[in-house]
């Protein structure tokens, strides 16, 4: 996703996603979409009009507009006063996608989205006088059980502050919190967490930013709630979070990968991040073959890690379908 932002949840009858990341992010977001077989996004929900988070919504709509296998059912948006209508292209073909596919753009405010084994509350926000599109942010807060989830788009300081007076968090605790505006140090206000009571935390940044997100002061209040559960995805890619009403469990990409090219003969030829190399094939255990990610145990020897492998094959083969 890079230093966009982008949530899918997705549960036994329904689908929302929210934000898209920038454009770059689109074809990874629709090859997610047919690896979980998803053909049906109930709702696509962009939090506020920055690329970084409606940058992938056009090459999504622009999809949908012309083939069947993936539909989207409703749109939402933060309502805005005109003097903060974005004047961009990236907002401008947001709008195109969504006057292709025939879709209302439907302004935030207070609801619930049904989705079967979960609730979606959506959090509008609360003002209509501030200077960044940030603190414009649909918010939501998601329910499984006894589990709960707070997505916050690029909420900050202004916005956080809003919603406690207002009472729009009154009773609102979330084990996961998805970190407003990248891990900035304007946003994850002590008061805001102190609210949420935030378990795991989840920053959507990328590598070497030049915004130096995460900063640092965000990150040690984070770390008061959350201890060491803080996942970025510079560090570890994809985060997904499972719940089943009642524990999450949390598994993450794999970023640094030696892949097998190829065998010849004594030797396999690897993939790295940093280009091509040579191991022994005898230094492979098992039963390895040509795809297979690698992971090196303690004593230097190597194995296929099965649930990597499995989840990049059929994420590039659904990629590969659809172009």
């Amino acid at each position: 996703m890079g230093q966009g932002d982008s949530e899918l949840i997705v549960t036994d009858t329904a689908a929302v996603l929210i934000d898209a990341g920038e454009q770059s992010a689109a074809d990874d977001i629709l090859a997610d979409l047919q690896q979980y077989g998803i053909t049906k996004l109930d709702w696509i929900i962009g939090t506020h009009p920055h690329t970084d988070h409606i940058g992938g919504f056009p090459t999504i709509l622009n999809y949908t507009a012309q083939n069947s296998d993936l539909t989207i059912c409703n749109a939402m948006s933060p309502q805005l006063p005109d003097s903060m209508v974005p004047t961009t292209r990236t907002y401008e073909k947001f709008l195109d996608g969504i006057e292709a596919n025939g879709l209302i753009l439907t302004p935030a405010t207070s609801m619930t989205i049904d989705m079967g084994t979960a609730s979606l509350e959506i959090i509008p926000s609360p003002a209509e006088d501030y200077s960044s599109l940030n603190d414009y942010s649909i918010c939501a807060y998601l329910t499984c059980g006894d589990t709960s989830f707070f997505f916050t788009g690029d909420a900050s300081k202004p916005e956080e502050k809003d919603l406690l007076e207002k009472g729009e968090l009154d009773g609102i605790q979330a084990d996961v919190l998805k970190v407003g505006h990248h891990g900035s140090r304007e946003s994850s206000t002590d008061a805001f967490l102190a609210q949420l009571q935030p378990s795991y935390a989840v920053i959507s940044c990328g590598a070497g930013n030049s915004y130096g997100h995460p900063h640092s002061e965000a990150v040690s209040r984070l770390q008061q709630y959350c201890g060491e559960q803080i996942w970025r995805t510079d560090e570890s890619g994809t985060v997904t979070i499972s719940s089943d009403g009642s524990n999450l469990t949390v598994t993450t990409e794999v970023l640094l990968m030696w892949i097998i090219d190829r065998f010849e003969e004594t030797i396999a030829v690897i993939e790295t991040d940093d280009g091509m190399t040579e191991i022994p094939r005898s230094q492979i255990l098992g039963d390895a073959r040509e795809g297979d990610i690698l992971r090196q145990n303690p004593d230097g020897s190597y194995q296929t890690d099965t649930a990597a492998t499995q989840a990049r094959r059929e994420k590039l083969a659904a990629r590969t379908r659809r172009l």
